[in-house]
């Protein structure tokens, strides 16, 4: 065998591993383990991973055979990396790796990678779930700093000395409490965050003194009929977390993007005002209104809310508290007392905006109660209702939407017309220091076209951002905080023009959406740019607008595949390379596709077939697709929505008109083979009489 990267580590002359190593972990066990690798067969390849104990291959990397368990206190290498992993326990791994970094994670993918920097300090770089945004530590001899996970912005805490105080004292308090200490780390940097926000946003001192009284409840609780003591901990935590950055709170796989706007919102001006909501509920599942308004709340964590490690984009225990308590206190104190916003247990569905079966509007005055919704069913004017329900500063309250009517009654409602009346809004929240403020947009727009990834959206279905700064320049740009994960913001490192938000908030049948993006992309044509995304838009609105019909939208489409099949280097406005900017369109090709109504898209699905794109095999794989959905909408036809309208289901995967999408389907059968055909409907797997009534309807 050819000598392994770990035995060229072992061997490297004037190696002083110990100089390397921060004396926190099991130093002899690594010694022991890199002089126990020599002692491996020589039969071992050079990508495996060993048990030490037993020189027995635990892992081979080359085909994945996972051929011993690991368990906790063994010690494994890894021949290609030259990396030592030590499983401490169930749940902690420690790997430490030939240049001295040193990774320790959890089973949930949690933890930091520590290193000794040229100064002797030792940094500890934290990231995974639960960690969002991710942020770093800086040890030396003398003290403990905390920064941003790039290392460019210090998370200095206050000097003030009353809030010095209150932070010694809440960080003891989470030292006897908090056993994790990955979870500790994060909520000491938290605290630095949090304080360091509240200095830069100038926020006044009551605000974080309240603050970390609410979270100290739930530190000393010891638990309560419902919660546990350890989950009324990550509770406390998460809510220091949510008041540290805000823009991480989001609404996870559920429709209440409307209320996650307004918690975002009051996370950054009155994080006091949200902590104490959530506290109040966390332990007592009452929520009491300033007007005396009682809500109550189901306070146990469901789907994502039941782990603390939350993936980015899933919204956490104190989150799922904060929205199902906002959406009930719009009900229980402007609408009807009898209806109930609930999780039913179902997991939600992978749809984030138009919601699933998990999330249930029910009105408790039928016998029984009788299912309204799978969404709260909160427009902006409620948004707006609720927001200055829960804040203590009414005037904060500004939500914007294009094409409402401005109700006198409702402060902080703005309806906008044109791109100028928003650059108004925005210039007034900024120089009035009322930012941040929500916004509706729909999703079947840019940049929301590109950002979701999620399951089709119905064609009118809107969605509401936070604005969180505006920059007045050439061209005028927003920082955009989206409910939908970090991924999906526009914040510091790619801001969103106010062109493109303005777009955004026309509804998808707007026809001056449909012409303005029609004139984007004549204009980057002048310029010597075909760029496919933006033709794709175009002729999705203009279909959608009613400027094109139905033959000509097609036939565009196609057009428009057969210049993508020819790109150049040239050919998207945001790339100079081919690769790059063909990745880009065939994602948002796919879910356009996704989004049409199913006899257009089994339409283009025969047309790559015919011009070779699309294979045999493939061909056959996406048709047994079709035609189990087809038996589906056939057993329930009741419940397939009808379409209406010209424009309607243009940018849906919804339940399209099922005549339509039966005669297409029923074509591309007849111009199959027999063979095939059989085989295809085999495949199926539906009862014979539905494959019987198939086989003589395409026979005829």
């Amino acid at each position: 065998m050819t000598q392994s990267n770990f035995e060229r580590w072992h061997q490297r002359e004037n190696m002083d591993a110990q100089s390397k190593q921060p004396t926190s972990l099991k130093l002899e066990a690594w010694h022991e383990a890199r002089t126990l690798w020599l002692k491996a067969p020589t039969a071992v390849s050079d990508d495996a991973m060993l048990d030490f104990a037993t020189g027995q291959v635990v892992f081979n990397q080359t085909n994945g055979d996972r051929l011993k368990p690991v368990k906790p206190g063994e010690m494994v290498a890894d021949s290609k990396s030259g990396a030592v992993s030590d499983w401490q326990d169930a749940d902690t791994k420690v790997t430490i790796y030939p240049d001295g970094r040193q990774e320790v994670r959890n089973k949930a993918g949690a933890g930091f990678i520590q290193i000794e920097n040229e100064g002797g300090d030792i940094e500890q770089n934290y990231s995974g779930n639960g960690m969002k945004p991710g942020f770093r530590i800086v040890i030396s001899r003398k003290e403990k700093n905390f920064y941003s996970a790039d290392g460019q912005v210090e998370f200095k805490p206050s000097e003030n000395p009353e809030i010095s105080a209150e932070h010694a004292r809440l960080l003891k308090l989470a030292v006897e409490e908090i056993k994790d200490p990955i979870k500790l780390a994060k909520f000491e940097a938290d605290l630095c965050k949090l304080e360091y926000r509240a200095g830069q946003a100038n926020l006044p001192n009551s605000q974080i003194a309240d603050t970390y009284i609410q979270i100290e409840r739930l530190l000393k609780s010891t638990g309560t009929a419902t919660l546990t003591e350890e989950q009324l901990h990550d509770v406390a935590m998460q809510i220091l977390s949510n008041a540290a950055s805000p823009t991480t709170v989001d609404q996870g796989g559920h429709p209440t993007c409307n209320v996650t706007t307004i918690e975002a919102c009051i996370y950054t001006t009155e994080p006091s005002i949200a902590a104490k909501l959530v506290a109040d509920v966390a332990l007592t599942g009452v929520f009491i209104s300033k007007d005396g308004v009682r809500v109550n709340i189901d306070e146990e964590p469901h789907d994502s809310a039941r782990s603390y490690w939350v993936k980015d984009g899933q919204r956490n225990h104190a989150s799922e508290i904060f929205q199902m308590t906002a959406v009930n206190l719009y009900y229980q104190q402007y609408g009807n007392e009898n209806i109930r916003y609930e999780l039913s247990g179902i997991e939600p569905s992978a749809v984030i905006v138009g919601g699933g079966r998990s999330d249930q509007l029910k009105d408790y005055s039928k016998h029984p109660p009788k299912l309204l919704s799978n969404t709260p069913a909160l427009d902006c004017s409620k948004i707006a209702l609720v927001y200055a329900a829960i804040t203590t500063d009414i005037s904060r309250v500004q939500v914007l939407e294009q094409g409402g009517t401005r109700d006198k009654e409702i402060p902080g409602l703005h309806s906008f017309a044109t791109e100028s009346d928003l650059l108004f809004y925005l210039r007034a929240a900024k120089e009035s220091g009322n930012l941040p403020l929500i916004i509706r947009v729909y999703p079947t727009n840019e940049p929301f076209f590109s950002d979701q990834n999620l399951a089709a959206l119905s064609r009118e279905q809107s969605h509401v951002v936070t604005i969180t700064d505006f920059k007045d320049g050439a061209p005028p740009v927003v920082l955009m905080d989206n409910q939908w994960g970090t991924a999906k913001d526009h914040l510091e490192a790619n801001p969103l023009d106010v062109h493109t938000l303005f777009l955004a908030t026309l509804p998808v049948s707007s026809k001056i959406l449909a012409n303005s993006l029609r004139r984007d992309v004549d204009d980057l044509k002048e310029q010597g740019i075909f760029d496919v995304s933006r033709e794709l838009q175009a002729i999705l609105h203009e279909r959608a607008a009613g400027v094109i019909d139905e033959a000509k939208y097609l036939e565009e489409f196609k057009q428009l595949l057969l210049r993508f099949e020819t790109l150049n280097p040239t050919a998207c406005a945001n790339s100079s390379e081919t690769s790059a900017c063909k990745n880009e369109f065939e994602k948002l090709l796919d879910r356009a596709i996704d989004k049409l109504p199913a006899h257009l898209s089994m339409s283009i699905m025969q047309f790559e077939k015919d011009q070779g794109w699309l294979s045999q095999e493939n061909y056959e794989n996406d048709l047994i697709q079709w035609g189990k959905k087809f038996m589906r909408l056939k057993m329930n036809a009741e419940k397939t929505s009808r379409v209406e309208g010209a424009a309607e289901g243009v940018l849906q995967n919804a339940e399209q008109p099922l005549e339509l999408a039966a005669a297409v389907f029923d074509r591309m059968l007849a111009e199959l083979p027999e063979p095939v055909l059989r085989r295809i409907l085999a495949a199926i797997e539906e009862t014979p009489s539905d494959q019987e009534s198939l086989m003589t309807k395409v026979g005829s």
